[in-house]
């Protein structure tokens, strides 16, 4: 496996809709029907205060049960710890639009990372929330990490790219590339 920390720029629809992986990763063009993305838009764009989102509510829940959440003893701590950074985030993104995180001041390698499958899949791997604001606001293309290409798509590039240097530049246009030839056979 290739480790990359190279911010590229992917439009949102690059990121297709056919289904999700299990456990660690989840495909990013699930996010739009996401939990994540719905708490969100309860809070962002029907307005509805934190406390009356069925989000929160589920919060209460949990807080019942376990007592603790996220390393957080009470849903106080949480709302102060999580709900005002998002207040943040998404104000920030609605007034300056997205920016990456060189842009802001932070260490790039906290941008949305993204990893590539065998098959020139293109899967979240955290991120979540940023995700989350950018689909809420149509924004068409955000900077992402690719952290990982998959060993049989860095062979794959090499077999139809034998001209090609292996390089960050190279793989992403290939992965584009690719993607699209997908997509068109598909219809």
């Amino acid at each position: 496996l290739l480790t990359d920390h190279l911010t590229h720029l992917f439009t949102l629809d690059e990121w297709g809709h056919h289904g999700h992986y299990p456990l660690v990763a989840s495909r990013i063009g699930c996010i739009a029907t996401h939990h994540w993305v719905g708490q969100k838009q309860q809070r962002f764009i029907e307005k509805l205060r934190w406390e009356n989102t069925n989000y929160y509510k589920k919060l209460e829940e949990k807080f019942k049960l376990n007592g603790t959440r996220r390393g957080c003893n009470s849903l106080e701590e949480y709302y102060e710890k999580n709900f005002k950074r998002w207040e943040k985030i998404y104000l920030n993104i609605e007034e300056n639009g997205y920016k990456s995180q060189k842009e802001l001041g932070n260490i790039p390698i906290y941008e949305i990372e993204v990893c590539i499958s065998r098959n020139g899949d293109i899967i979240f791997v955290d991120g979540r929330h940023r995700l989350c604001m950018a689909k809420i606001l149509s924004i068409k293309k955000i900077p992402v990490i690719i952290n990982m290409w998959h060993h049989e798509f860095i062979v794959l590039f090499q077999n139809e790219n034998k001209d090609k240097e292996l390089s960050t530049k190279n793989l992403v246009e290939f992965l584009l590339r690719f993607n699209n030839m997908i997509e068109k056979k598909k219809y």
